[in-house]
């Protein structure tokens, strides 16, 4: 899967939506720099352990905004 700078996906380590700020290959292996809303910090996570919202059952950035946690 193609992690998209600046996108919305689900991190399954923080069970949260997330915001991706920066992506890094290493050694074959993608790591990214998220953004986690909740937390109102930003960690590094795998780019396997993010999941695009559509597949997350959180639904989508475009239909229920970045927060969708949020009433009102």
């Amino acid at each position: 899967m193609k992690i998209d700078t600046n996108s919305w996906y689900f991190s399954l380590d923080h069970g949260q939506n997330c915001q991706v700020i920066e992506t890094q290959a290493l050694w074959g292996e993608t790591t990214c720099r998220v953004w986690l809303p909740g937390r109102d910090s930003v960690v590094r996570a795998p780019a396997s352990r993010l999941a695009p919202l559509e597949d997350s059952g959180t639904g989508t950035a475009t239909r229920n905004g970045p927060f969708p946690y949020l009433t009102g």
